[in-house]
Parts: structure tokens; C-alpha cells; sequence
């Protein structure tokens, strides 16, 4: 029987196997080993004296590699390097940020750049950085990722099998919708904010992008381009509207704007007043990949440093962007 209470441990602080100590001695046990796993739903633990390899290698031969029937687990344990990318240690927030792989599929998922770019030493410290940035719509997706990601890692582990990632693009609205699309980038001192505008048929029936030159706040960037949006498809009599961005705070500020008492919440409410000139208005979140033209004219309007309004004809540079997302 334990002397001591049991150590709490999260699930993301189990790296597939660990030991959780010190306790009181009991019948010439010492520690006791974890192991999860983590897609077969599979949880094992066993008191042991001791807390070295060999005693993992025991446990590992009587339960785990009988169940599942590879090294695979033991050799990425012993030598803990990633055998994704082979060529760095395999923590746990490397696993699940840092590792080309991961962040291919964290990408393809459409997180943001600035919640994957900024370096960090714990996975807790990144995990609630960015659910700080997503509403309860986009952390579900975010979660999502992160199964995805740790799936595959164990399929490489496991089977030694490794997936192509699946990119997600732009989709076309409705029957008798219109979608626009916008989007904010700072950079280098300047704004730029992009709205494209697209019919049922993937048809461009307007765009724009406009500059600045001063560094707004990304907030006020993405309310900016929410207004530019709104304005486009007013002056395009559009009936029923579709509007999606990748920054899930305006998207969360724009669905909880009566709630919402913050500046933010009060610029928002303004902005929306425009609805009552729509027969329908949904606003959406969208991941970075499905919003990349819109992303693209934002960076345009900061490379050329001016404004640009375009109905069906349009800059070959921009068409380049729309085929791209047509081809979906």
C-alpha cells in the first residue's frame, strides 16, 4: 500500500512512457511506470524497484511488444531521437510543434505563423498561448491537429509508415451566395488589408487591397479588413453573405459582439450595423491555408504601397492566386 498520495500528471506531460516517484517503499517498490497509448486508448501501470532502461525493456517485452509487435516504441525511447525528421531529440514539444512534420501538418491545418514561429522550452507554455488566440470552433479544430499529429508520429514510430499531408483549400459558398474572404498583415511598419469576393461558381465578381503606412495593431488590422469586406459586397448588392477569416478573435468578437463590453467589442458592433443591407450575413473562421488570397493581397498592397479596387478583371499576379484556389 502507498505511504505518499499519487503524483497528478497531465496527459501531455506522459511522453508514451514515464515514471512517476518517489514513494515509500512498498513490498521493494519504489516507482511506479506509466505507459499510455495514446490512439489505442490503452493504459498500463506496474510498481518496480528500480527506474533504469532495463526494467522498461522487461515491461516492455512481456506487455507491449506482445500486443503490438514492434521495436519501434523501445528504439525511439532508448535513443530519443525523432524518427520523422531523424535528426533532433525528441521532446515533447518537438513532437508536437517543432518537427518539419508536425509543423507541416499544424500549417496545413491553418495555424497561424505567429502561434507556430515563436520558440518555446514546455508544450503547456505553447498550448495555452495559443488557446488564448482560438474561440471554442477553432480550438476543437486546433485539438484535432494535435491528434492528427501525434497519429502520425505513431505511425511512424509503430509502422514506419509516413503520410503525405492533405492541404485544406478554399471552398465554393452556396447556391445564390457570395463569399468574401479577408484578411490583415502588418509588416515592416505598414498595414495591408485584402477582401476577395467569389459567387457559387468560384467565379471573382470583386476584390481589393489597401495600405498604409503605419503599423496598426493586428486587431484593428483584421477589423479594418472586416469593414473593407463589408463595403466591397454592399457596393456589389450582394443578398446573402458568407464572410471568413483566419483570426479567430475578430470571428469570436463579430459572433459576441452583444456581449463583448471591450473596445474591440464596441468598434465591432458598429461595423456591423451594415448587416441590415444583407438578406443573410454568416461570419466563419477559416483556417490560413483556405484564406490565402486573400492573405496574398494584403502582402500585395505592402510590396506596391497603394490601394487597388478590381471587379472581374484583374492583375495577372492576382489571377495566378485565384486559379490556385480554383484547382481545388
Amino acid at each position: 500500500m502507498l505511504q505518499m498520495g499519487i503524483l497528478e500528471v497531465e496527459v501531455f506531460d506522459i511522453w508514451g512512457i514515464d515514471f512517476m516517484e518517489p514513494f515509500l517503499s512498498s513490498f521493494g517498490n519504489l516507482y511506479i511506470l506509466l505507459v499510455v497509448g495514446y490512439v489505442s486508448k490503452w493504459v498500463e501501470a506496474v510498481a518496480l524497484p528500480t527506474n533504469d532502461t532495463k526494467s522498461i525493456v522487461r515491461f516492455l517485452r512481456k506487455k507491449y511488444f506482445s500486443r503490438f509487435g514492434t521495436l519501434g516504441a523501445l528504439i525511439s525511447i532508448l535513443n530519443n531521437i525523432c524518427l520523422r525528421c531523424k535528426n533532433r531529440e525528441e521532446t515533447l514539444i518537438h513532437a508536437m510543434k517543432d518537427c518539419p512534420k508536425a509543423r507541416e501538418i499544424l500549417v496545413a491545418g491553418g495555424l497561424n505563423d505567429r502561434l507556430l514561429d515563436r520558440n518555446y522550452i514546455n508544450c503547456i507554455d505553447w498550448l495555452e498561448d495559443v488557446f488564448q488566440d482560438l474561440d471554442n470552433k477553432a480550438a476543437a479544430d486546433f485539438l484535432t491537429l494535435l491528434w492528427n499529429n501525434w497519429n502520425d508520429r505513431n505511425n511512424t514510430v509503430l509502422k514506419r509508415k509516413m503520410e503525405a499531408v492533405v492541404k485544406k483549400r478554399w471552398t465554393k459558398p452556396p447556391v445564390g451566395c457570395v463569399k468574401v474572404n479577408v484578411d490583415a498583415t502588418v509588416l515592416n511598419g505598414c498595414t495591408g488589408v485584402g477582401a476577395v469576393a467569389r459567387d457559387h461558381d468560384g467565379f471573382v465578381i470583386g476584390g481589393c487591397y489597401n495600405f498604409q503606412k503605419t503599423a496598426m495593431d493586428i486587431s484593428g488590422a483584421e477589423v479594418e479588413a472586416f469593414k473593407v469586406g463589408l463595403k466591397l459586397e454592399k457596393n456589389l448588392n450582394v443578398g446573402r453573405l458568407i464572410v471568413e477569416s483566419d483570426s479567430a478573435i475578430l470571428v469570436n468578437a463579430v459572433n459576441k459582439r452583444r456581449l463583448d463590453i471591450t473596445i474591440l467589442g464596441q468598434c465591432i458592433r458598429s461595423e456591423c450595423d451594415v448587416f441590415s443591407s444583407f438578406e443573410s450575413v454568416q461570419v466563419k473562421w477559416t483556417n490560413r491555408n483556405s484564406n490565402y488570397a486573400a492573405d496574398f493581397l494584403c502582402k500585395l498592397a505592402i510590396r506596391n504601397e497603394n490601394d487597388l479596387y478590381f471587379d472581374m478583371e484583374y492583375p495577372m499576379d492576382i489571377h495566378n492566386i485565384i486559379i490556385r484556389d480554383a484547382i481545388n
